[in-house]
């Protein structure tokens, strides 16, 4: 009977590897095509609308510049922008339609929501939000590339310092592929940039300058999108040649300025692409801030023109104070001479002299799996054949083929807390491994680019017990509650500690009301509080079922 499973087993195998080979050779015509498109990208944005931008003409230049970045997206090869406000926002003018859900920017169609937006409670700075668009980016999004940009003048609750908050952004860049973009202003923490760990920081202090904080959304765009920043000009006329297909960005600055047209040396007007129009200062604020100041200095228009010959090229503007001239393109085969652009056409030249493309690497990695599933059949008849003429390798195949026999417990607490409880989190882990007791907690165990809730309803399956940090907070967030009700589900062992006063709401009441809390008024390894949580933690993970 066994030495027919494996046969079956065998040619199950063999079938599916055939099948794998199948999908892979329809699959890489495609795949080529894709990648000669351009990569998609998803960028989570956090806007800060809290009260203190309103103090000034911060929450008028954050706008601005999120137009001008929605603006540069490159929504033909699946470019995406969401817009993650700290503080609830309508987008109707209606207080009863407010909140703090992302605003999704999928075309230039959705770029006057941004205008529009109202502040219905600006109130302090949440970091919340940006663990929602990093949970997003994590778990839902299946972008080529990933960036999360935070815009602040101020502090995020729950860090103490720069340095816990430059720790926990490090943290999150460090435990994903995902980017991590950080404009501070006014009274933000100022940290460093660490961009070979994927943390990206830019910092001023005072007031948000908008030229400056246009330089970095611009640049931003640039490494996102491929576009290269080709000239300036103070010119209404401005020549541009070029040499071969790419896609041109103009953006004019300045009040009433207007992009008018792009001709050809033979005067005929190139068709706008896209044309995105004027944006300018918004003058939507928030409730109980009508006073709030606008910097009227605010006004552009950016059209983008499809070049689809080489050549000489006119572009026409009116009442631009400064011209920005952009180039997309394919290939970094770009240099500019004069104020000229100048592209090089490298489409004639064979593909061996350019290895890295990934139509190369596609093929390669083709080949290297039809050889895997060619040797893997190899074997696997070779067994086969074995089995069949020798039964006495069918034992040695049961010893081989036998399953692994694993524990449904791994003597861990799994500690449940708010990330703004994150010092106190830390604390309690340090100690409770001080007494040699193993903890599991988020984001330290999660494997990097590992998804987010499939890993944490494993870890709280297997763990010994469930150690929730009870706070005003973690009542309150968005995956302590799930998490609990996973430990009640999964009948796990739950220990409160309770870090504050607080009062049970009506779903931690349900979950909490067989449970003895224990209080904890101060983490200190030398309190009698501490200890009776050690002694309780390491009854349960040191037990003999463990």
């Amino acid at each position: 009977m066994t030495k027919r499973v494996i046969r079956k087993t065998i040619q199950l195998s063999l079938i599916i590897l055939m099948i794998i080979c199948t999908v892979f050779s329809i699959l890489v015509p495609s795949l080529a095509a894709s990648a000669q498109e351009g990569k998609s990208t998803d960028i989570c944005v956090i806007y800060d609308n809290s009260g203190s931008t309103y103090q000034d003409e911060t929450w008028c230049r954050y706008k601005y510049v999120l137009e001008v970045m929605a603006s540069l997206v490159d929504y033909d090869n699946g470019g995406r922008m969401y817009i993650y406000p700290l503080c609830d926002v309508s987008l109707d003018g209606r207080e009863s339609s407010a909140s703090c859900e992302p605003i999704s920017i999928a075309s230039y169609a959705d770029i006057g929501k941004i205008s529009n937006m109202l502040t219905t409670t600006p109130a302090n700075t949440p970091f919340e939000p940006v663990e929602n668009a990093y949970n997003y980016l994590i778990d839902e999004s299946s972008a080529d590339d990933k960036r999360l940009v935070i815009l602040t003048d101020g502090m995020f609750n729950g860090f103490g310092s720069a340095k816990e908050f430059e720790t926990r952004l490090l943290q999150m860049a460090k435990h994903s592929r995902i980017n991590i973009h950080y404009f501070g202003s006014g009274d933000a923490v100022h940290i460093s940039s660490k961009e070979s760990e994927g943390l990206y920081s830019y910092c001023m202090s005072g007031l948000v300058d908008t030229q400056q904080l246009l330089d970095f959304t611009i640049d931003l765009c640039g490494v996102l999108f491929n576009q290269t920043k080709a000239l300036s000009s103070k010119s209404e006329l401005t020549n541009i040649n070029v040499d071969s297909n790419c896609m041109v960005i103009v953006f004019a600055n300045g009040k009433s300025s207007t992009v008018l047209g792009l001709a050809n040396n033979n005067d005929i007007a190139i068709p706008f692409l896209y044309d995105t129009g004027r944006h300018k200062y918004s003058t939507t604020k928030a409730i109980g801030y009508s006073n709030a100041p606008i910097d009227t200095s605010l006004e552009s228009y950016i059209s983008i023109f499809d070049c689809t010959e080489p050549g000489e090229y006119t572009l026409n503007c009116k009442n631009a104070e400064l011209v920005n001239i952009y180039v997309q393109h394919e290939s970094d085969n770009t240099s500019y001479n004069n104020g000229v652009i100048d592209i090089q056409d490298h489409s004639n030249e064979s593909p061996k002299d350019h290895p890295g493309e990934s139509i190369d690497v596609k093929a390669i990695i083709l080949s290297i799996l039809l050889v895997i599933a060619v040797i893997t059949v190899v074997i696997c008849l070779f067994y086969m054949k074995k089995i069949k003429t020798n039964p006495h390798n069918n034992n040695i195949l049961n010893e081989a083929m036998a399953p692994t026999v694993t524990s449904d417990k791994t003597c861990y607490a799994f500690i449940s807390y708010s990330t703004k409880n994150q010092s106190s989190a830390d604390a309690i882990r340090n100690l409770l491994h001080k007494n040699n007791i193993a903890t599991w907690m988020a984001p330290n165990d999660i494997p990097a680019g590992s998804k987010y809730a499939a890993v944490i309803s494993g870890a709280i399956k297997n763990c010994s017990c469930f150690l929730l940090l009870l706070t005003h907070d973690s009542q309150n967030s968005k995956w302590v509650p799930k998490e609990v009700e996973r430990a009640v589900n999964y009948g796990k062992t739950i220990i409160p500690v309770q870090l504050e006063e607080v009062v049970l709401n009506d779903e931690f009441e349900m979950y909490l009301s067989t449970d003895q809390i224990l209080p904890l008024k101060k983490i200190n390894e030398t309190s009698s509080e501490i200890h009776d949580l050690i002694n309780v933690v390491k009854m349960h993970t040191k037990s003999s079922d463990c």
